[in-house]
């Protein structure tokens, strides 16, 4: 649908809060944390998508672990 900057604040807040609670290594963490590589990577931005791909190994941006 193209509209990406309206589930990005709802990403970024919760994944900030579900880290907080469960840690960086938990499941539910990684999954949010996907999420957001996910929407960046659909909204063509590369650059935010690799800079949290970049905050896990286990996380796949394209642009940070191929594709």
């Amino acid at each position: 649908m193209g509209r990406f900057e309206e589930p990005e604040p709802f990403l970024l807040d919760s994944y900030a809060v579900i880290k907080r609670i469960h840690g960086a290594q938990d499941e539910q963490t990684l999954a949010a944390l996907q999420w957001i590589i996910d929407l960046y990577e659909a909204w063509d931005q590369p650059d935010r998508a690799a800079s949290y791909g970049a905050s896990h190994p286990t996380a796949s941006a394209t642009s940070a672990a191929g594709p």
